[in-house]
């Protein structure tokens, strides 16, 4: 099991008495392709089903990401997720379940309309 996230920034640096979390990682995928330059990779941290923070980033991955969130609107650190999502002309990405191991979030891709499913989509 994943511990906690310790990371954190000077309180100064947000309202006074805010306690802040940063979640980082990388979002990567297996294909070796040169993405548009359009491409944009959307990440989302969930406490169970809530979207507590969320960015968009511009970019091919590799791309790095990282979060600031505020503690008094997460319960449980353990319940910590990270969602990913990379769209662009050339397809789409995502993590097909929100993962609580951030440091590395694979990305697979989804198939167009007209090709074979490579991963179940859930309705």
């Amino acid at each position: 099991m994943r511990p906690a996230p310790t990371a954190r920034q000077r309180t100064s640096d947000y309202a006074p008495g805010m306690a802040i979390t940063t979640i980082s990682g990388e979002a990567w995928m297996r294909e070796r392709m040169l993405l548009p330059s359009d491409s944009i990779l959307t990440v989302e941290v969930l406490d169970r089903s809530t979207v507590v923070a969320a960015t968009a980033i511009e970019g091919s991955p590799p791309t790095a990401f990282a979060l600031a969130l505020d503690e008094a609107r997460v319960g449980d650190p353990e319940d910590l997720r990270v969602r990913a999502t990379l769209r662009s002309a050339s397809g789409t990405w995502w993590t097909p379940e929100a993962v609580a191991d951030w440091d590395r979030v694979l990305l697979v891709r989804v198939a167009d309309a007209d090709d074979q499913p490579l991963v179940d989509v859930p309705v």
